[in-house]
């Protein structure tokens, strides 16, 4: 039977029976023609919103997205459902997007994800003018505004296609996190002719936000281990800002635990096709944790990642609160955590020194604007989600689950704060070192016991290994009642 209605659509397609709150109001805008703004919040089901609609209306659905991870992952999932779906991005090489545009031109696909560049080109324009497309979704939508984060100037182009095309389609732009200045730059930007505009609550129920400070990487780092124990044989993300900390921190975590903690790091560095497959592990549940740069960012659809580790403090409010909520996405209770080391804070400001040199630059002070937003939250001792939501321009209940409310610090239990207390004297005999090993002998399940095994570990230096075994050894003649366990 062809689904008729939505519902039909999402029983056949989905295998749902019902919308989540204001989906449906949403696809019945879109089908009626109308332009849309939609500003959903992380898991509050965007997909489901463009998806209905495309698979209702006559013709190809462009999908407009930023994200190559997303891309392949919502084009895996809807090849799955057996409906014509394809991916043309800069990860694909050009015989492949040379054949996937002739597929195109003959209107093969049900949808065509796209990133925002492509559609700059004259080969994609040409076949665009000769395809009927009735509706194009616009993902991540906050890019358009340069007074959002991850300002794209590509997607301010995107009405420029649009008025290129021989037939004008319904335009739908969705977002997870958007102020009131970001919506109406969508707005205007893209045109939108008497657009309704549907706000759902930016409040996460099910997540628990909590704020870690650390005065150095030795406190960072053991922070990371304590909430990784916490949450041993549950699928997570940590976030960094650079792409050479997720491969360290990649690289630590195997060292301690092997096996017992999948994992891979997974940025724009990577080749595409070995990106591809650490996703597609992700996904499968072969690996428990991915390490993934604030700048690429991870949109995959992963129902069961229990928390999210910001390891870096982010640029912005937004940026933080769209990745944390990559957690809990099965409306499962999830965890975010931010470690804030203020030496990260400095990192931020190289970015936005580079690419805002001049001191009056508007987007500088902006961006300067928004990190010290972020300062304040994690220095902050009101409740986490309502200074998020205020921040939203929404007012909260406190949510009565995060540090705050709670109560609750991140601690190192009895047998590792004994150790903790014992490395941190040690620590002292040799300045300005960053003490690695110490977190090995602190919580992995096996401690290295020879220097050939401490020089394995990542970051680590010959030179280095001798001074440590020569002090260290002399304090644990001294100290051996001192027995770290993990």
């Amino acid at each position: 039977m062809i689904p008729k209605t939505p519902q039909q659509t999402l029983q056949k397609y989905f295998g749902y029976s019902n919308f989540r709150p204001g989906q449906e109001d949403i696809i019945n805008a879109i089908l009626s023609g109308k332009d849309t703004l939609a500003i959903l919040p992380t898991g509050g089901g965007k997909s489901i919103c463009f998806q209905i609609p495309g698979l209702m209306l006559s013709g190809t659905t462009l999908v407009i997205s930023p994200l190559i991870s997303l891309m392949k992952d919502q084009v895996d999932a809807l090849i799955k459902k057996n409906i014509a779906a394809t991916f043309i991005n800069s990860s694909l090489k050009n015989k492949e997007v040379k054949n996937r545009l002739t597929n195109l031109a003959q209107q093969k696909y049900k949808f065509v994800y796209i990133a925002p560049e492509r559609l700059q080109t004259i080969q994609f324009i040409k076949v665009c003018q000769q395809i009927k497309i009735p509706f194009i979704a616009i993902d991540e939508a906050h890019c358009i505004s340069m007074w959002g984060h991850d300002f794209r100037p590509e997607y301010t182009q995107i009405n420029q296609f649009v008025n290129q095309l021989t037939t004008q389609p319904a335009i739908a732009a969705f977002t997870a996190t958007a102020t009131q200045r970001v919506r109406k730059d969508i707005v205007t930007s893209l045109k939108l002719d008497r657009p309704q505009i549907f706000l759902n609550s930016f409040k996460r129920d099910n997540l628990s936000f909590h704020v870690t400070n650390c005065s150095d990487n030795f406190s960072q780092e053991l922070a990371l281990f304590i909430i990784l124990k916490k949450h041993q044989g549950q699928a997570g993300i940590i976030y960094t800002t650079t792409q050479k900390k997720a491969e360290y921190l990649a690289e630590l975590i195997k060292h301690y635990w092997g096996s017992n903690f999948p994992i891979n790091a997974y940025h724009a560095g990577l080749e595409a096709d070995l990106r591809a497959v650490i996703q597609d592990r992700f996904l499968d549940n072969q690996l428990q944790i991915i390490t993934a740069t604030n700048a690429f960012g991870m949109g995959v659809d992963k129902a069961n990642v229990k928390w999210v580790i910001h390891y870096q403090v982010s640029g912005n409010l937004e940026n933080y609160y769209q990745e944390a909520g990559r957690a809990g996405r099965d409306r499962q209770p999830a965890d975010c955590y931010l470690l804030f080391n203020p030496a990260d804070i400095e990192i931020q400001k190289i970015f936005i020194n580079k690419s805002h040199p001049e001191n009056d630059d508007p987007l500088r002070i902006h961006q300067l604007s928004q990190l010290q937003q972020m300062i304040t939250y994690a220095k902050s001792r009101v409740c986490r989600q309502q200074f998020i939501l205020k921040y939203f321009d929404e007012k909260g209940e406190i949510c009565e689950q995060c540090d705050i409310c709670k109560h609750t610090q991140l601690k190192p239990n009895t047998a590792d704060q004994q150790y903790y207390q014992f490395l941190s004297q040690t620590r002292q005999l040799i300045p300005g070192q960053v003490f690695t090993p110490k977190l090995i002998q602190l919580l992995s399940i096996h401690r290295p016991e020879t220097k050939n095994e401490f020089l394995k570990i990542p970051g680590i230096g010959a030179g280095w290994i001798e001074k440590w075994y020569s002090q260290v050894s002399k304090i644990l003649e001294k100290r051996n009642k001192i027995n770290p366990e993990s």
